[in-house]
């Protein structure tokens, strides 16, 4: 549904452009949205905002402006929103598997080589699929023993 503007505001926006010499520009400033008051909101926000709610914010100050025209002048000035990702658990601690015994107990220092070995787990992401690397380090010289690369995640 359009916008319907008070007719005070038209006639005003219909002097301006008609003045000598006014330009888009003018017209956009003396409206309140030029680059520093979008870059006031948008920093403000902290990079968050994009054009619906600085557009929304210019409104609730009295500032007769659409979408479109303030996702352009964010353009021009360089200015995009951050999008945050929503954060998502992806460990379930509460399981009922059984648990490894936890045989360092946080003490990584051993006196001899082939005391204690640690590993690890990282996922690849490839075009056919996801590969699992697994890595084995020696704890005492810091030295990879093994890499076993793998399609599954089962041994």
């Amino acid at each position: 549904m359009p916008r319907r503007y008070d007719l005070e505001f038209k006639l005003e926006a219909v002097r301006m452009v008609s003045e000598p010499g006014m330009t888009a520009k003018g017209v956009e400033q003396r409206f309140g949205i030029g680059k520093g008051v979008l870059s006031r909101i948008y920093d403000g926000s902290k990079g968050r905002y994009g054009s619906p709610k600085i557009t929304r914010e210019l409104r609730d100050r009295g500032c007769q402006v659409s979408k479109s025209r303030v996702a352009r002048r964010m353009r021009a000035a360089g200015l995009r929103s951050k999008v945050r990702r929503k954060y998502r658990v992806t460990t379930d601690s509460k399981h009922q598997f059984p648990v490894a015994p936890n045989l360092l107990e946080r003490n990584f220092t051993t006196n001899a080589p082939d005391k204690a070995w640690v590993s690890d787990i990282t996922y690849l992401a490839t075009r056919t699929g996801w590969l699992y690397l697994t890595v084995i380090i020696d704890l005492f010289s810091r030295v990879v023993v093994g890499w076993p690369l793998s399609s599954s995640v089962e041994p």
